[in-house]
């Protein structure tokens, strides 16, 4: 069995926010998003794993249940080949945890939170919405930038780096981008990458300027 990791129960719950529960496509009719400042934004998302990652969160949820034992879960993720090995499993459970919010881990049990149960019993990434658009940082940026024109690639990796100088290399904002795909927010065309009908849905909602960092 898998060893807890104690670093795995170290993150500030604060990180997610005080958000509404999430009720679907209509949680919010006639209320307006409240983005968290750019500085205290999460900029960590699943990167490891195989293929479409919103699969593969969707896939641990399930193998949660509602709680579960974090070394029984991580054996768990690699019986059913999520994950090669223990340590890329822990380091997706805490970008789970921190970047989606859709799980909370205390002590050495994983819990699902209510972004979780909703996207497990809907399967749909609109139960996301709020948790993607005011706390996780680049996504705002991004359906701002493809709604004005579409763009190639290389531009969008130069510039999410340039709003984040701490993204040294492209990792990062590569998968920023994936998750856009993978969410139904973009699509790739001849022109470059493009607001999908959700993503222009999703892009009505930032009533903001996205926020750079130093």
């Amino acid at each position: 069995m898998a060893e807890v990791d104690p670093k795995m129960d170290n993150i500030p719950r604060a990180v997610c926010g005080k958000a509404r529960s999430p009720v679907g496509r209509e949680h919010l009719r006639g209320s307006a998003l409240r983005p968290m400042p750019g500085a205290d934004r999460s900029r960590t998302l699943p990167l490891s794993g195989r293929g479409n990652r919103l699969e593969l969160v969707k896939k641990v949820i399930a193998l949660i249940g509602d709680r579960v034992a974090l070394p029984a879960l991580i054996d768990d993720m690699l019986t059913a080949r999520t994950h090669s090995n223990a340590k890329d499993a822990k380091h997706c459970l805490r970008a789970i945890r921190t970047g989606l919010c859709v799980i909370d881990i205390q002590g050495q049990y994983v819990h699902v939170t209510a972004w979780g149960r909703a996207l497990r019993d809907t399967g749909d990434p609109e139960t996301l919405r709020e948790r993607v658009l005011t706390g996780l940082f680049g996504f705002d940026h991004l359906l701002t930038w493809m709604d004005d024109a579409p763009r190639a690639k290389p531009w969008i990796l130069q510039h999410l780096q340039a709003v984040n100088p701490g993204w040294k290399t492209t990792t990062f904002p590569r998968a920023l981008l994936n998750w856009t795909v993978w969410m139904g927010l973009s699509v790739e065309t001849a022109a470059g990458f493009t607001l999908t009908e959700r993503g222009k849905a999703w892009r009505s909602l930032i009533h903001w300027t996205p926020e750079g960092l130093d």
